[in-house]
């Protein structure tokens, strides 16, 4: 677009990136204190990049409310993101991109997947 490079008041761009170990845990307890943790580093990052969410389309998008509105939440689940999978590798893998909508209000935000749940470009 024909706007300056993203960036915040002082013209840097914070990238945040936490390999979060299974965000959506199978225990309610621990996946309810790793959103949390989640959570409180969104206001410090122009992009938070989660890696290892271990997660399936449906679980992201039953979570997407938690995340707020101050960013626009992209995914890529997992490899196995079908019920007929290996229940052993389901959700296994997966990349959430979160960049902070006033940051980008004049940019097109998307997110292309090299490899499902293992690489993207932002």
């Amino acid at each position: 677009p024909n706007a300056p490079m993203p960036g915040n008041a002082s013209g840097s761009l914070r990238i945040l990136c936490w390999n979060m170990r299974g965000l959506f845990h199978f225990d309610a307890k621990r996946r309810r204190m790793k959103i949390q943790a989640m959570l409180a580093l969104l206001p410090r990052a122009d992009i938070l990049c989660v890696l290892e969410a271990h997660c399936i389309s449906g679980e992201v998008e039953s979570h997407r409310r938690a995340f707020g509105n101050t960013h626009t939440l992209m995914y890529s689940a997992g490899q196995k993101d079908d019920v007929a999978s290996n229940e052993d590798d389901k959700g296994t893998a997966g990349i959430l991109v979160l960049a902070k909508n006033s940051t980008f209000a004049a940019w097109k935000t998307s997110l292309d997947i090299s490899i499902a749940g293992r690489a993207v470009d932002f």
